[in-house]
């Protein structure tokens, strides 16, 4: 048999037939036919569909949290709920790009960092005295440590 195998990989056609064979695995892989996984990668329908999962879910947490976050803040004399929903949107943005980059963790060194990122993108895009207080300054920094985690807590849910 493995004669047979040989004499056919070696003929004029063995080129083409290894290329044909490599992309009938691929599309088997990609039809969930069969399914690989090792401890540095996953090929197979389920691969793709658990990360778009935890993704979706990640994202959805996200969305909802800070929509009920910005509901929540103090409607004090010129507060701009326009502004407002603004910056959730762009503090949003921002957190959606800690998930799409696949690299959340909860040490402190990495909350900190990210804690800086969205006060920031805070201080940047107001201008009331309110949100230059220290008491909101520590509900942001909450705010952040919470999503941080749960982001993490959810990833860790559905990886089983």
């Amino acid at each position: 048999m493995w004669k047979a195998i040989e004499s056919i990989f070696n003929g004029s056609n063995g080129v083409v037939i290894a290329i044909l064979l490599v992309i009938l695995i691929i599309v088997c892989a990609k039809y969930g036919l069969f399914k690989v996984k090792t401890d540095k990668i996953t090929i197979g329908r389920e691969s793709g569909d658990k990360e778009r999962m935890i993704i979706r879910h990640q994202y959805d947490y996200i969305r909802l949290y800070l929509d009920s976050y910005e509901n929540q803040i103090p409607r004090f004399e010129g507060y701009d709920t326009n502004l407002g929903r603004l910056v959730v949107a762009k503090v949003q943005l921002e957190m959606m790009k800690w998930i799409t980059q696949n690299h959340i963790r909860t040490d402190e060194r990495y909350i900190k960092l990210h804690q800086g990122d969205v006060w920031n993108i805070v201080q940047k895009n107001t201008v009331s005295d309110y949100f230059d207080t220290d008491e909101f300054r520590g509900a942001v920094d909450r705010v952040v440590d919470e999503i941080i985690r749960t982001l993490v807590d959810i990833r860790k849910e559905y990886s089983k």
